[in-house]
């Protein structure tokens, strides 16, 4: 679990952003904080070591869960034109082709780019066009 965890967070993050699917992020980060979570505590008493170790996993998927949202609302197939130009309102920095299956941002770089400092209105942008879908 830890590897794969290692392996596809790299792959999330540093991929170009509209390469990853939110369905399969979604579904591996809610298993792997499943996961560890029962490790743990099914490790705590007799091996408190190892327990340790797959808290600390169970933190770093929290951690990165943080970003679903983002992923989720920006990765949605019901974002359209008038979306991606609301979203790229929000975020000037963001290039003309955001939204594109060409563009070449990763998480990564969307995350540097304050990318959470708007996920709320990202959120509502997002949610309208998915009523409209």
């Amino acid at each position: 679990m830890a590897s794969e965890k290692h392996y596809d967070f790299k792959d999330w993050e540093g991929q170009p952003f509209f390469q990853n699917n939110a369905q399969q992020i979604t579904d591996s980060i809610r298993k792997w904080h499943g996961a560890s979570f029962r490790l743990a505590r099914i490790l705590e008493v007799d091996y408190p070591d190892t327990a340790a170790v797959a808290q600390e996993l169970r933190g770093q998927i929290e951690e990165f869960q943080k970003n679903l949202p983002l992923i989720t609302s920006l990765l949605s197939p019901a974002n359209g034109a008038e979306e991606w130009e609301e979203i790229r309102r929000l975020m000037p920095t963001l290039t003309e082709d955001f939204g594109s299956p060409e563009n070449n941002l990763s998480l990564k770089n969307l995350l540097e780019m304050g990318a959470m400092d708007h996920i709320e209105e990202i959120e509502i942008t997002c949610h309208k066009a998915e009523k409209k879908f």
